[in-house]
Protein backbone atom coordinates (compact mmCIF):
# COMPACT_ATOMS: atom_id res chain seq x y z
CA UNK A 1 0.00 0.00 0.00
CA UNK A 2 1.15 3.48 -0.69
CA UNK A 3 1.87 5.73 1.73
CA UNK A 4 -0.38 8.28 0.84
CA UNK A 5 -3.62 5.88 1.08
CA UNK A 6 -2.73 5.90 4.75
CA UNK A 7 -4.11 7.71 8.05
CA UNK A 8 -1.59 10.33 8.13
CA UNK A 9 0.78 10.73 11.52
CA UNK A 10 -0.77 14.03 11.76
CA UNK A 11 -4.02 13.18 12.30
CA UNK A 12 -3.06 9.81 14.39
CA UNK A 13 -1.73 12.36 16.82
CA UNK A 14 -5.02 14.57 16.87
CA UNK A 15 -7.36 12.18 16.98
CA UNK A 16 -5.63 10.66 19.87
CA UNK A 17 -5.55 13.87 22.22
CA UNK A 18 -9.04 15.10 21.05
CA UNK A 19 -11.21 11.74 21.10
CA UNK A 20 -10.24 10.96 25.26
CA UNK A 21 -12.20 13.85 26.10
CA UNK A 22 -15.71 13.50 24.23
CA UNK A 23 -15.44 9.52 24.46
CA UNK A 24 -15.80 6.86 27.23
CA UNK A 25 -13.60 3.58 26.25
CA UNK A 26 -16.61 2.09 25.53
CA UNK A 27 -17.92 4.32 22.76
CA UNK A 28 -14.27 3.92 21.74
CA UNK A 29 -14.27 0.26 21.04
CA UNK A 30 -17.83 0.79 19.41
CA UNK A 31 -16.79 3.16 16.93
CA UNK A 32 -13.68 2.16 15.62
CA UNK A 33 -15.34 -1.65 15.91
CA UNK A 34 -18.20 -0.44 13.74
CA UNK A 35 -16.03 1.42 11.11
CA UNK A 36 -14.11 -1.58 10.61
CA UNK A 37 -10.74 -1.66 12.39
CA UNK A 38 -9.35 -4.92 13.05
CA UNK A 39 -10.00 -6.82 16.55
CA UNK A 40 -7.73 -7.22 18.96
CA UNK A 41 -8.97 -3.91 20.96
CA UNK A 42 -6.28 -2.75 21.90
CA UNK A 43 -5.32 -2.01 25.67
CA UNK A 44 -4.33 1.22 27.47
CA UNK A 45 -6.14 4.78 28.23
CA UNK A 46 -8.16 6.24 25.77
CA UNK A 47 -5.16 8.33 23.87
CA UNK A 48 -2.96 5.02 23.48
CA UNK A 49 -6.13 3.12 22.46
CA UNK A 50 -6.81 5.80 19.86
CA UNK A 51 -3.00 5.99 18.81
CA UNK A 52 -2.57 2.33 18.77
CA UNK A 53 -5.95 1.62 16.70
CA UNK A 54 -4.92 4.22 13.65
CA UNK A 55 -1.94 2.85 13.62
CA UNK A 56 -2.99 -0.56 13.17
CA UNK A 57 -5.77 0.36 10.59
CA UNK A 58 -2.51 1.44 8.58
CA UNK A 59 -0.71 -1.76 8.66
CA UNK A 60 -4.05 -4.20 8.79
CA UNK A 61 -6.19 -2.53 6.27
CA UNK A 62 -6.91 -2.51 2.54
CA UNK A 63 -8.64 1.07 3.01
CA UNK A 64 -7.83 2.82 6.15
CA UNK A 65 -8.89 6.00 4.85
CA UNK A 66 -12.63 4.71 3.96
CA UNK A 67 -12.15 3.35 7.94
CA UNK A 68 -10.99 6.95 9.23
CA UNK A 69 -13.73 8.29 7.57
CA UNK A 70 -16.37 6.28 9.16
CA UNK A 71 -14.76 6.99 12.24
CA UNK A 72 -14.60 11.30 11.56
CA UNK A 73 -18.30 10.66 10.44
CA UNK A 74 -19.15 10.10 14.65
CA UNK A 75 -16.73 12.86 15.29
CA UNK A 76 -17.90 15.53 13.01
CA UNK A 77 -21.35 14.96 13.61
CA UNK A 78 -21.29 14.85 17.17
CA UNK A 79 -23.26 17.85 19.06
CA UNK A 80 -22.85 19.38 22.03
CA UNK A 81 -24.43 18.07 24.85
CA UNK A 82 -25.95 21.47 25.66
CA UNK A 83 -26.34 22.61 28.86
CA UNK A 84 -26.00 19.56 32.15
CA UNK A 85 -25.51 19.39 35.35
CA UNK A 86 -21.66 19.41 34.88
CA UNK A 87 -22.10 21.65 32.12
CA UNK A 88 -23.39 25.07 31.35
CA UNK A 89 -23.54 27.57 28.78
CA UNK A 90 -20.58 29.63 30.55
CA UNK A 91 -18.42 26.71 30.15
CA UNK A 92 -17.35 27.20 26.28
CA UNK A 93 -17.78 23.30 25.88
CA UNK A 94 -19.97 24.35 22.40
CA UNK A 95 -16.97 26.40 21.04
CA UNK A 96 -14.33 23.65 22.35
CA UNK A 97 -16.48 21.38 19.97
CA UNK A 98 -16.26 23.49 17.39
CA UNK A 99 -12.42 24.29 17.86
CA UNK A 100 -11.49 21.09 17.80
CA UNK A 101 -13.96 20.22 14.93
CA UNK A 102 -11.79 23.00 12.93
CA UNK A 103 -8.87 21.90 13.92
CA UNK A 104 -9.52 18.07 12.62
CA UNK A 105 -10.72 19.85 9.07
CA UNK A 106 -7.67 22.07 8.73
CA UNK A 107 -5.35 19.22 9.64
CA UNK A 108 -6.86 17.04 6.60
CA UNK A 109 -6.56 19.15 4.14
CA UNK A 110 -2.99 19.57 4.59
CA UNK A 111 -0.98 18.00 1.99
CA UNK A 112 1.04 15.14 2.87
CA UNK A 113 4.24 14.66 1.16
CA UNK A 114 2.94 16.65 -1.90
CA UNK A 115 0.00 15.06 -1.93
CA UNK A 116 -3.84 16.33 -1.38
CA UNK A 117 -5.45 12.75 0.53
CA UNK A 118 -8.75 14.95 1.66
CA UNK A 119 -10.97 17.83 -0.42
CA UNK A 120 -14.12 19.25 0.84
CA UNK A 121 -17.63 18.78 -0.91
CA UNK A 122 -19.91 21.48 1.08
CA UNK A 123 -19.54 20.62 4.81
CA UNK A 124 -18.11 17.34 4.12
CA UNK A 125 -14.91 15.87 3.70
CA UNK A 126 -14.11 13.48 0.85
CA UNK A 127 -10.90 10.93 0.74
CA UNK A 128 -9.31 12.05 -2.82
CA UNK A 129 -5.59 11.10 -3.42
CA UNK A 130 -3.88 13.27 -5.97
CA UNK A 131 -0.93 15.33 -6.34
CA UNK A 132 -0.75 18.36 -4.38
CA UNK A 133 -0.38 21.79 -6.18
Amino acid sequence: MNVIEKIPTSIIVLLSQIFPDRYTQAEIDALFLFSGAPEPIPDGSKATKVQTWLRQINSRCNEPLKILGSILDDFLEKQSPGNTFWLNSTDGHVAKLAAEKDRIRETLMRPVRGWWIFRTKGDSLLADIKPGA
